[in-house]
């Protein structure tokens, strides 16, 4: 069945991505690591919210995504840290890492089918940063949470693109 779009489609789903950020920041607060991750899971909400019928908004991609982006990143950023590096190399060779992370992180998710772009924001801050495991609760716990929203919201949302 196609919806079409309407100031009251766009105002109800603006009003669930921005409802759904406050609460997941609100939920977390104690845990919420960095603005970057929130960044990455704000790209993420306005893909679940905006473009709710999209290969992006699916929860497989959506869980799958920011998993695959934290074991990536994760992997990156233990290896930096055992790395033994004169220290005039470490933040070159660390710029280096958050730049291969990110095109890692591509083809993972290509060859599990998890491809869901701003999940590749969530690895660029973690390797930039530095993982954690509040992170990592964040980004999943996050994940789960807006899939889980737009599967209950799903038959009053059309894409708004």
């Amino acid at each position: 069945m196609s919806h079409k779009k309407t100031l009251r489609n766009c105002i109800f789903q603006s009003a669930a991505a921005t409802l759904a950020m406050l609460g997941l920041v609100f939920f977390f607060y104690e845990i919420v690591p960095r603005p970057t991750m929130v960044a990455a899971l704000g790209a993420t909400a306005s893909i679940i919210f905006g473009m709710p019928s999209s290969e992006s908004a699916q929860p497989r991609r959506v869980i799958g995504g920011h998993a695959v982006a934290v074991t990536v990143a994760s992997t990156f950023s233990l290896a930096l840290h055992y790395m033994v590096l004169p220290p005039s190399w470490r933040e070159m060779v660390h710029s280096a890492m958050v730049a291969v992370a990110v095109g890692v992180t591509m083809l993972a998710m290509t060859v599990t089918d998890t491809t869901h772009p701003p999940a590749v924001g969530s690895a660029f801050g973690l390797v930039a940063l530095g993982p954690e495991y509040r992170a990592v609760l964040f980004l999943l716990g996050s994940a789960v949470i807006l899939s889980a929203a737009r599967h209950i919201l799903r038959k009053h949302m059309v894409d708004l693109n």
